[in-house]
């Protein structure tokens, strides 16, 4: 069984119109939240960020600190957890220094700029980003990793004058800061990519906007 020639050609032209439209969701999939790429980094990075500066065991008080002294067991930027039981607030216990400030606002702004990368990839699983854009987000990571690093000030503050040992906040810290960092580097190869796919895409859009049947007159 034959077709004719403009039949094969309009089966050829369909193929083509559907392998590029899965090539388009393949290549949101590949930049969203479902992908083993730098938007798993960097929501694994932003998940630990926000356990690891809330949590009132950043560090374990050392026999000998000011704050074994207060019956302060474990620390964390905004609460601490008592030898006697229980987890309070800095306001009505201790009158924090400037090192403790300083590493509660970095740990502040790595939560907010980490917010806005992990917000920008869950829409790129919708809206396809350009080189820039991916770059400019691999900046941020980078930031973060930064803001994240520093929050480890807090270890200088009088609460530590005699030691502390780190446990499970800063366990998550350093992680963080380890896969924001990573987050950074893939997404600014993940731009890279992204240029390439669109570069194709476009000329995968003029062959198909090519007629089917050549005019020979």
């Amino acid at each position: 069984l034959f077709l004719p020639a403009n039949s094969r050609e309009i089966n050829t032209a369909n193929a083509k119109k559907c392998q590029h439209k899965i090539t388009k969701i393949m290549v949101k999939l590949a930049s969203g939240l479902l992908c083993f790429g730098p938007s798993f980094f960097a929501s694994t990075a932003f998940t630990l960020t926000i356990i690891g500066n809330n949590v009132c065991n950043f560090a374990r008080v050392s026999s000998g600190s000011f704050g074994a002294n207060q019956n302060v067991d474990a620390i964390g930027l905004w609460c601490w957890r008592s030898t006697l039981g229980g987890h309070w607030s800095y306001k009505s216990s201790f009158d924090l220094d400037d090192k403790m400030d300083q590493a509660r606002a970095f740990s502040v702004t790595a939560a907010c700029i980490g917010g806005l990368v992990w917000l920008f990839y869950l829409l790129s699983a919708c809206f396809p980003f350009g080189k820039r854009g991916f770059s400019i987000a691999g900046l941020f990571c980078l930031l973060a990793c930064l803001f994240q690093g520093l929050t480890f000030l807090f270890l200088q503050s009088y609460l530590c004058d005699g030691g502390c040992s780190l446990t499970t906040g800063a366990n998550c810290a350093i992680s963080a800061t380890v896969f924001w960092f990573c987050a950074g580097i893939f997404s600014f190869g993940a731009g890279q990519e992204q240029q390439e796919e669109n570069t194709r895409e476009q000329d995968g859009g003029n062959d198909l906007n090519e007629p089917l049947v050549e005019d020979t007159a």
